[in-house]
C-alpha cells in the first residue's frame, strides 16, 4: 500500500530563515522610522511649551516693570548699577531692585532694609538681559512714533536677547544666527503723584 504524496502546503511546517530575516528587517525599519517621528514630535512639543512659558514670563515681567518704572524714580547715584541692576525709589519710601543673574531676573521690594517681596523671572539658557537708558536721539524717535514723552523725562529700557540655537543640538560649523531681541520700555515717574508742598509755605 503506497502513501499519497503530501502537497506543498502540508510539507511546509513554518517560516523559512530568509522570511524571518526579511520580516525582522521590515519591523526594525518601521520602528526606526516611527521612533524618529516620535522624537521629532516630542521635541516640537517641548519647544512649544518653552515658547509659551517664555511668552508668559515676558508678559508678566513687562507688566511689573512698566508699573514700577512709571511710579518710581532713579537716583543719579544708582545709574552706575546699570546694565545689570535697576534700583527704583518709590514715593512711599519703598525700594524696588531688579537684578540680572545669568538668564534670570530677580525683583525684590524693600521697606528700609527689610525685604518684603521677592519674585523671579526665568528665561531660556543663553538669554541676555540688560538695562539701559535710551539716548536723546532714540527718545526723540520714540516720541515721534506716537508715544507721549514729556520734556526732560527719562525712559528705562530692558533688552532681552534670545538665542536662536536649539537646545540639545550639536553646534554647527557655520556661524550662529543672530539672537532675537525684545525690548521693554517705560517712562520714569510718569504716573508718580507729586509730593504735597510742605505745611506753612507761601499760599
Amino acid at each position: 500500500m503506497t502513501r499519497a504524496p503530501r502537497s506543498a502546503e502540508s510539507r511546509r511546517g513554518g517560516f523559512t530563515l530568509i522570511e524571518v530575516v526579511v520580516l525582522m528587517s521590515i519591523v526594525a525599519l518601521l520602528m526606526t522610522l516611527g521612533g524618529g517621528i516620535l522624537r521629532r514630535l516630542l521635541a516640537a512639543d517641548r519647544q512649544m511649551v518653552r515658547a509659551l512659558e517664555t511668552a508668559r514670563q515676558v508678559d508678566r515681567l513687562s507688566s511689573r516693570l512698566r508699573g514700577d518704572v512709571q511710579l518710581g524714580t532713579l537716583a543719579e547715584g544708582d545709574m552706575h548699577n546699570l546694565p545689570s541692576r535697576l534700583i527704583l525709589r518709590m514715593a512711599d519710601g519703598r525700594r524696588i531692585d531688579y537684578t540680572v543673574t545669568d538668564h534670570r531676573l530677580i525683583r525684590e521690594v524693600f521697606t528700609g532694609e527689610s525685604r518684603q517681596v521677592r519674585d523671579s523671572f526665568v528665561f531660556p539658557a543663553k538669554t541676555g538681559l540688560e538695562f539701559g537708558v535710551p539716548s536723546a536721539a532714540e527718545a526723540d524717535s520714540v516720541s515721534g512714533a506716537g508715544r507721549e514723552t514729556q520734556a526732560g523725562s527719562r525712559r528705562i529700557r530692558l533688552t532681552l536677547s534670545f538665542s536662536r540655537e536649539r537646545a540639545g543640538q550639536p553646534e554647527l560649523p557655520r556661524a550662529a544666527p543672530p539672537p532675537r531681541e525684545l525690548t521693554i520700555e517705560a517712562t520714569l515717574g510718569r504716573l508718580r503723584i507729586p509730593e504735597p508742598a510742605a505745611a506753612g509755605g507761601a499760599p
